[in-house]
């Protein structure tokens, strides 16, 4: 019928993002995000695909680049740049908690009780006293969140290891051992291709 969008052979209207408008799915997604949970662990706690998530990520931000560099707003992917806005606050929330705890935990830990008490000595002066107790510090575990959920700016750098030959010289590799190498990395990928349990062919 005239004026009706074009639909699917599930009866859904092309074009449309019902997940990505739906209220309930995004109020859970970012429940769990502002919670610490990594990004794919969220999506799940939503009902939402890790896959779909990725993908509305990367069409939000290529909307936000394209107004960066002075470009129109387009209507049709202002729910991707405005869902890609929010949850890029969110987690950059998460990461200030975690680095605010560990800054407090750096000073001593956490404040729990506040005494002050105020008193006038014999000569007349007037004396303040402040009692502090003190939460340990329990860092680790926000040291811990920022390195597993922001692993490219909080994450140990890997290690490098370099092989060289002698003298430092490159590795030299025989054409048998080069045949050997080749075929032992094509049964380790038939390998993980089987499925568990399964015997590898006879002979």
């Amino acid at each position: 019928m005239p004026g009706m969008a074009p639909q699917t052979t599930t009866g859904r209207p092309r074009g449309r993002t019902p997940a990505l408008t739906n209220p309930a799915v995004t109020a859970r997604l970012f429940a769990a995000v502002e919670a610490g949970l990594p990004l794919g662990h969220a999506a799940a706690v939503a009902g939402v695909h890790r896959a779909t998530l990725h993908r509305w990520m990367a069409r939000g931000q290529d909307e936000l680049d394209k107004l960066a560099e002075g470009g129109r707003p387009q209507a049709s992917e202002r729910p991707y740049r405005d869902f890609c806005d929010r949850l890029t606050r969110a987690r950059a929330t998460v990461a200030e908690r975690s680095l605010g705890r560990l800054e407090r935990a750096a000073r001593g830990g956490f404040v729990t009780r506040r005494i002050e008490r105020t008193y006038t000595e014999d000569d007349g002066k007037v004396v303040k006293e402040v009692e502090e107790h003190r939460e340990a510090p329990a860092w680790r575990v926000d040291a811990w969140l920022l390195e597993k959920s922001f692993p490219g700016d909080f994450g140990r750098s890997p290690e490098r290891v370099e092989v060289t030959g002698p003298g430092g010289g490159p590795v030299q590799v025989s054409d048998e051992r080069l045949a050997l190498l080749t075929r032992r990395l094509a049964e380790y990928a038939e390998a993980e291709r089987r499925p568990a349990g399964e015997l590898p062919p006879a002979g």
